[in-house]
């Protein structure tokens, strides 16, 4: 199961101290969990920008991406963290297939940072050395 971060605190917590990998549309900023203000397990929030289209359009990544995240969870390839999933927009609505390969490839760079990350990584692999809060 993948818990939800919801608290102004534990997004307070996660913008201090995440590190944040890209991949095609989707950002993921992670933190090791702070047990003081939530859950010691995996979790998640998203963020779908308005300008990203309607309600109908934001709702549809955003269930398709908590899906994804408990599938990941599911096969045990879902570090113990705590994320923000955001999407960047675009004129054309990515795929499930889209997301899941992007999102994939992103708690990837996720397990090869390991807890004591302070760079930044793009899609091409290369490290751009700023943290992003």
């Amino acid at each position: 199961m993948v818990a939800r971060l919801s608290r102004r605190d534990q997004f307070t917590y996660l913008r201090a101290h995440a590190t944040t990998v890209r991949e095609g549309r989707l950002r993921i900023s992670f933190v090791d969990p702070d047990e003081a203000i939530g859950p010691s397990e995996a979790a998640v929030a998203f963020a779908v920008p308005k300008k990203y289209g309607t309600a109908v359009r934001r709702n549809r990544v955003r269930r398709r991406l908590r899906e994804l995240m408990r599938d990941f969870a599911d096969r045990g390839e879902l570090p113990t963290r705590w994320f923000l999933v955001s999407v960047m927009s675009s004129s054309e609505e990515p795929g499930y297939h889209d997301l899941s390969r992007w999102l994939g490839r992103a708690l990837g760079g996720v397990r090869e940072h390991g807890s004591t990350a302070s760079a930044s990584h793009r899609s091409d692999g290369s490290a751009h050395g700023r943290r992003h809060p």
